[in-house]
């Protein structure tokens, strides 16, 4: 299974570049739905001294990354127009649901707000700032908002961050279906079962030297099971609207307005 790794960061956001500076010959319909990205303090100092990027573009190789499956599978792209620094309240260290809400405050989103005249749909809220749940991310899928924490295993040069996010994006569309209360749009069997290789999949499964701890299976696979594709495909037009965008499916020529940073009050 193809992870993004350390190692092929810089190879990931060179190929993106150069693909963007080709003309693009051909066009495809997608749905697209634009987001505003916020980082904290802590994502800048990790995208900085870990990474050596600028946390705008750690965040856009994650967000291409992700973005890349929904439009090859569902022909969904999620298009970068805004990116936002905020001061996360460092008193928050017990619910990762606290720590987005306090993005949403700090930085104004709502579903529908405009940049430069252009609709925002969904906000996407990157953190390095732990939270004793234990969680790795939460969408609000009525709000059209998710957070991730940047996950990474020094030892076998594993990142988890891109995962995690298809996962939450997932529930922005999968979680209005779902009438199962306590698992909502969550899997709990073993993946080794035929249909259960899916990124919605929290199932533990053990991953040995050199982590010798236990993971949610979703974090370690891109795919979706069947159930899951049913359900976005169906809620496909929730967010965002279908545009001509040219390029085809992998990187194309995206939009961008000024990348701005903004600190919250």
């Amino acid at each position: 299974m193809t992870r993004l790794k350390i190692a092929i960061l810089v190879t990931v956001f060179l190929f993106s570049f150069l693909v963007s500076t080709v003309e693009p010959t051909l066009a495809s319909t997608y749905q697209v739905v634009n987001v505003m990205v916020a980082y904290d303090e802590e994502l800048a100092t990790t995208a900085g001294w870990v990474y050596g990027y600028s946390p705008e573009v750690f965040c856009r190789i994650i967000v291409e990354a992700v973005s890349w499956r929904f439009e090859e599978e569902f022909g969904i792209m999620f298009r970068i127009v805004r990116y936002v620094a905020w001061s996360s309240n460092d008193s928050i260290t017990e619910s990762i649901e606290d720590l987005l809400y306090d993005c949403i405050n700090k930085t104004g989103f709502y579903s529908g707000m405009t940049y430069n005249t252009i609709p925002i749909d969904v906000l996407i809220a990157f953190s390095d700032q732990e939270t004793s749940d234990g969680a790795g991310g939460v969408a609000k899928y009525r709000l059209g908002a998710v957070l991730v924490f940047e996950v990474y295993h020094h030892l076998s040069f594993t990142q988890y961050t891109d995962n995690i996010l298809q996962h939450e994006l997932t529930h922005l569309y999968t979680d209005w279906l779902t009438q199962d209360l306590e698992l909502g749009s969550h899997h709990w069997i073993p993946p080794e079962l035929p249909g259960y290789d899916c990124v919605m999949n929290i199932y533990p499964i053990y991953i040995p030297f050199p982590e010798d701890l236990y993971r949610p299976y979703g974090m370690t696979t891109e795919n979706w099971c069947n159930t899951c594709k049913e359900r976005i495909m169906s809620m496909k037009n929730k967010w965002g609207r279908e545009q001509l965008i040219g390029g085809g499916p992998t990187y194309p020529v995206l939009p961008y307005v000024e990348e701005v940073q903004e600190a919250g009050p």
